[in-house]
C-alpha cells in the first residue's frame, strides 16, 4: 500500500493512520529533496545538498548557509534556532536540553 505521510511507517495510508495529527505548522519533509507530501523512500526529486537543500553539489562542497533542522529557515543551525522554545512542544526538548540535534552530512 505505500508509505503512510503522516508516521512514516508501510502499510496503510494517511486518511487510516491511528497515529496522532502532526501540530499545526509541523510539517514532515522528504530526507532526500526537503520537499513536503512525500518520504525519501518514494521520492524520485534530485538528491538536495544536506546542508542548504539546494540540488547541484553535496554537503562537502556546500558553501551555502546551513539551513535550520528545526525550523528550516536558513542562515543558523538547530542549536541556535531562535524558535526553538516556541517549538519545543513539536517534540524535541527546550533549548538547551539537547533534544535538537544539528545534522550535517559532508558525504
Amino acid at each position: 500500500e505505500g508509505i503512510c505521510h503522516r508516521c512514516g511507517k508501510a502499510g496503510h495510508h494517511a486518511r487510516d493512520c491511528s497515529a496522532p495529527p502532526l501540530p499545526p505548522g509541523d510539517v514532515r519533509l522528504c530526507n532526500n529533496c526537503y520537499k513536503q507530501g512525500h518520504l525519501a523512500a518514494e521520492c524520485t526529486n534530485e538528491k538536495a545538498c544536506n546542508n542548504c537543500r539546494m540540488t547541484g553539489h553535496l554537503a562537502r562542497d556546500c558553501k551555502n548557509e546551513p539551513v535550520c533542522n528545526l525550523c528550516n529557515v536558513s542562515g543558523h543551525v538547530a542549536r541556535d534556532c531562535p524558535k526553538a522554545d516556541v517549538l519545543a512542544g513539536r517534540g524535541g526538548a527546550v533549548r538547551g536540553g539537547g533534544g535538537y540535534r544539528d545534522v550535517v552530512c559532508r558525504n
